[in-house]
């Protein structure tokens, strides 16, 4: 049965784009402080193809990446529990300060401006 993509699916993937991986656990970032609702959503992306898992990370494939309109991040597998910090850095910031808008520093990168 195919997965009905939700608006928090999408908030998820754009993270993931933006950052390249994240935990499973950080996912809580998007679906909420539930138990065990991120994980089985996220078991479901995978079956479905949208989401890769491996150790306990999560990343986008190319059949998510499709669905954006900005290209995602790549992380190597050896820089994921490094990158993962960057994620609960924006996780505290965010929690911290709602109004602010939290840019990882590869976007501006990519446009350029720094």
């Amino acid at each position: 049965m195919p997965v009905q993509l939700t608006e928090k699916d999408m908030q998820l993937f754009n993270l993931l784009a933006d950052f390249g991986i994240m935990r499973l656990d950080q996912a809580r970032i998007v679906y909420g402080e539930v138990s065990r609702y991120h994980i089985r959503r996220i078991e479901r992306l995978s079956a479905s193809g949208y989401i890769s898992r491996s150790r306990g990370y999560i990343r986008l494939t190319k059949k998510s990446e499709k669905l954006l309109d900005k290209l995602p991040l790549r992380i190597q597998k050896r820089r994921y529990k490094e990158q993962a910090l960057t994620v609960d850095f924006f996780q505290k910031f965010t929690s911290f300060c709602p109004q602010w808008k939290f840019i990882p520093s590869i976007i501006p990168k990519r446009r350029g401006i720094i």
